[in-house]
This record gives structure tokens, C-alpha cells and sequence, in this order.
């Protein structure tokens, strides 16, 4: 899968899988470490199945994205 963000019309940022829309974030910041966050897991088979259904929040909560 290939994941990737783009500024859309509305001045949201969109976060897309291929060229399909996933998300919408207002976020340009936001939005470069959730693909951080994808495409690491997509290299790291190793985070728990666990995590990847119920951890992802806490992930993005522990990384404290807003200053």
C-alpha cells in the first residue's frame, strides 16, 4: 500500500491509500506522522495484532501532537 497526504479543496489535508481518500486531518503535521505511523507498520510486522486494532489511539495520544 502506498500512503501518502494531499491538501484538498476545502484546505484539509487528506490522507490517501493508492488515490483513494482515507481521512481528512487539519493538520499538515498531523497528517506527515500518521503516514510516518502507516508506513512504519507496514515495515514493523512485529507491534502485536493487539495494537493494531485497539492501540492505535493511545499511540497517537502518546505522541502528543499538539504543542
Amino acid at each position: 500500500m502506498a500512503y501518502h497526504c494531499e491538501q484538498l479543496e476545502n484546505g484539509r489535508w487528506g490522507i490517501f491509500i493508492n488515490s483513494t481518500l482515507i481521512a481528512t486531518i487539519g493538520c499538515h503535521d498531523t497528517c506527515q506522522k500518521i503516514i510516518y505511523f502507516l508506513d512504519n507498520r507496514l515495515s514493523n510486522p512485529k507491534i502485536p495484532v493487539v495494537m493494531e486494532y485497539h492501540g492505535v489511539n493511545q499511540y497517537f495520544h502518546d505522541m502528543k501532537l499538539r504543542p
